[in-house]
């Protein structure tokens, strides 16, 4: 108060300066001081960034879209030869730095204050080192985290993803899978086994008439070899031991027949999972889970691969208000969406002096449906109760309290009040 009353030809009278201040009677927090030194803007209609102020000396750099956000870097000036309205700004979507108009000297509006924004962390969301959704996590973040947006949306370019429809060699499970992850490392390699290329018998013993089958081999099966394939000199055949990849049954089998008939013959349609991968049940990728495939399991071949384009994530790059911590994560999303000071309660709560609800805590008033409240901080957990909630001001009468976001229930007491809704 002293600060702002000794500022030179502010001429603020006692009364509408202690109505100014009213609203920071519990104090200055972070969030506030965010409110209060950016200004934001919103693009209302298509205006281009220029890299001078003076327009006729700058080079148009691009055009900012209706809907777009900017953050003012200086003041809005005057244009002396054009009558126009115009600051530097800095827009969120991609960093782009330059000069729009803000208002035509024939009063059209390009450019309309917004709130700062803001985005809130609805559930556990991956906070990542760099705008790439491949990049390093920093770490998880909980719900209520609230992130000033420093740059985004942005999406990534479009992922091409090679898939591929196999069989599982174990339990006949059909579906497809991804050849690489996100990172470009193979999941499949080629798999060193034999196929039968019609049924055959499985003997016990190398010598064929020795013992009674063990079963029929069927066309297609896939098979390891035990050892080196031997000549039956007898009965002018060749023989090896194999192991049966869908039972791991073990015997001897017929190679190539005293006809010249070949039984087996390597197989090049096979594959070995070198990571634990989801088998899913359609083309495109995230679609039904047929069950998950293990290191070592074996797939067949059945098509592909073939190429799916998938679109790139939308991605969003913030500063935690609580702890200063920057990163990227996906969004906007259903779990992390706009957010704002600026909160109506939808259900009645109650406006307490402490974070925790404890019997000990004091009960200041009720809040009612529809009233206005603005949060003084970023939402936090109650660790005792595991509610949502936050630090407000009541808009009608002043009082400061805590009051719940959100019940552990997911019913929602205080809603922002955001330009999105």
């Amino acid at each position: 108060r002293e600060l702002v009353a000794r500022v030179a030809d502010a001429a603020l009278p006692k009364g509408r300066l202690e109505l100014a201040l009213r609203r920071y009677a519990a104090g200055v927090s972070r969030l506030t001081m965010a409110c209060l030194l950016q200004q934001y803007l919103r693009c209302v209609k298509e205006i281009a960034v220029t890299s001078s102020f003076v327009i006729k000396d700058g080079k148009t750099v691009r055009k900012l879209a209706p809907g777009e956000v900017v953050e003012v870097l200086e003041a809005e000036r005057k244009e002396e030869t054009t009558g126009m309205s115009r600051c530097r700004v800095r827009a969120l979507v991609d960093g782009t730095e330059g000069f729009c108009t803000l208002r035509g000297n024939q009063g059209t509006d390009f450019l309309q204050v917004c709130p700062k924004p803001f985005i809130l962390c609805d559930d556990e969301v991956q906070l990542q080192q760099a705008f790439e959704s491949v990049s390093p996590e920093l770490r998880r973040t909980r719900a209520g985290e609230v992130f000033e947006l420093l740059s985004g949306p942005r999406r990534e370019a479009p992922l091409e993803i090679q898939r591929m429809q196999v069989v599982s060699c174990t339990d006949r499970k059909a579906g497809w899978v991804m050849l690489k992850d996100m990172h470009g490392n193979d999941m499949l390699e080629p798999a060193q086994v034999f196929v039968c290329k019609q049924a055959v018998a499985l003997t016990p013993e190398f010598d064929i008439s020795i013992g009674k089958p063990l079963r029929k081999l069927e066309q297609g099966e896939a098979l390891d070899l035990c050892g080196e394939e031997k000549t039956d000199e007898k009965n002018g055949m060749t023989r090896c031991q194999v192991k049966a990849r869908s039972d791991g049954s073990t015997g001897w089998v017929t190679r190539r027949g005293n006809q010249g008939t070949e039984y087996l013959e390597e197989s090049s349609k096979h594959r070995v999972c070198k990571a634990a991968i989801p088998l899913e049940q359609r083309f495109e990728s995230g679609s039904a889970l047929v069950k998950t495939l293990e290191p070592g399991d074996l797939l067949e071949v059945k098509d592909g691969p073939r190429t799916q384009t998938k679109e790139g994530a939308s991605r969003l790059q913030g500063r935690n208000l609580a702890d200063g911590a920057v990163g990227w994560f996906n969004g906007p999303s259903d779990v992390t969406v706009p957010w704002a000071p600026l909160h109506r309660c939808r259900q009645s709560t109650l406006l307490t002096d402490g974070l925790e609800v404890t019997n000990v805590g004091r009960t200041l008033r009720k809040l009612e449906p529809n009233e206005m409240v603005e949060a003084l901080d970023t939402p936090a957990v109650a660790q005792a109760t595991g509610l949502l909630r936050v630090r407000v001001r009541a808009e009608r009468d002043g009082v400061c309290g805590f009051a719940t976001v959100r019940s552990t229930q997911g019913v929602t007491f205080l809603e922002p009040v955001t330009s999105e809704r």
